[in-house]
């Protein structure tokens, strides 16, 4: 499946397959591969974006984005490990662009500056009204 996803083998290391322990390691580009494959090829691409939280409105997101352009916007999924925070999923910009973004903040300590400086980066390009090459 990570062949077929377009998923680089390099950039993702299994542990222990739970996802929790600080050896589970994935890059950026590589929940970006993931996102745009469900999100265009896969047979269950809606039950796939149905799954993702909604900023502003429900699950882990729904505390945050509200009053902003990301709000009822963002569709994604965080995940929380010690020091490190992570947003992946589908934002559409003011230019009406559907992007897929994975931001992953490591090694900062406190909670509320890793989750600001990942929400800030989606409000940016919530209201990005011109073209992403």
């Amino acid at each position: 499946f990570v062949k077929q996803a377009g998923i680089d083998g390099d950039s993702v290391i299994q542990y222990d397959g739970s996802g929790m322990s600080r050896h589970d390691q994935v890059t950026p580009a590589a929940v970006v591969a993931l996102y745009t494959y469900m999100a265009k090829q896969g047979r269950y691409s809606m039950d796939w974006r149905n799954s993702l939280t909604i900023g502003g409105v429900d699950g882990t997101l729904r505390n945050r984005f509200k009053g902003t352009a990301a709000s009822g916007n963002i569709r994604g999924k965080t995940g929380t490990l010690d020091q490190v925070s992570a947003l992946s999923g589908y934002v559409t910009t003011a230019g009406g662009e559907e992007l897929v973004v994975s931001i992953i903040v490591n090694g900062v300590p406190v909670p509320s500056h890793r989750t600001s400086l990942a929400d800030d980066i989606v409000v940016y390009l919530a209201n990005f009204n011109g073209k992403v090459d």
